[in-house]
């Protein structure tokens, strides 16, 4: 059953859609105008059928379709990136068998870097001057921090934690990363 105002003037079931469709701009003012009606009695009834909840729920309902959506079509896209890639590594090792290769070896450079990227591998070298730049800043600031008579204990576990260190898959000895 719809539901009505007691004189049933009022549809509250369209006063809700139209409560529901104005997104970011709603508020029971508007609907009132909308509806002739007063905006007492509109408020009442947004009490009464519980508006204000109802259109949280919805837009969050709607948040959560709307992410379901986003990440499906990124799986897609990646997906067919891949593939892409994948139908021109095989055209291009074709292609430089017949000598008829149209790619250059930096154009199959970068989608070999873009199908690792894609993949979760590291694309890039990590040179030892930006670590140690980095380190050096995590240092200048700690020093801010730890207090004076403390930062001799800090500076030897440091020493102590970076001797139990072993590198990272990947990383190699002279402090570089395979790309």
């Amino acid at each position: 059953m719809p539901a009505r105002s007691p004189a049933g003037r009022y549809d509250w079931d369209e006063g809700f859609g139209l409560y529901a469709s104005l997104g970011q701009n709603r508020s029971l003012q508007l609907v009132a105008d909308q509806m002739n009606a007063p905006k007492r009695t509109v408020e009442r009834a947004a009490r009464k059928w519980r508006w204000a909840d109802r259109v949280r729920d919805i837009d969050e309902q709607a948040r959560r379709e709307a992410e379901k959506r986003l990440v499906r079509e990124r799986a897609d896209r990646v997906e067919d990136t891949l593939r892409i890639i994948d139908a021109a590594r095989l055209r291009f090792a074709s292609d430089l068998k017949s000598g008829r290769a149209r790619l250059t070896g930096s154009d199959f450079v970068g989608l070999m870097k873009l199908e690792a990227l894609l993949e979760g591998h590291a694309t890039d070298v990590i040179r030892v001057e930006e670590v140690q730049t980095y380190v050096f800043a995590v240092l200048q600031a700690a020093g801010e921090y730890v207090p004076a008579e403390r930062r001799g204990e800090f500076l030897e576990c440091i020493e102590h934690v970076t001797a139990t260190l072993t590198p990272a898959p990947g990383a190699l000895w002279n402090g570089e990363t395979e790309t």
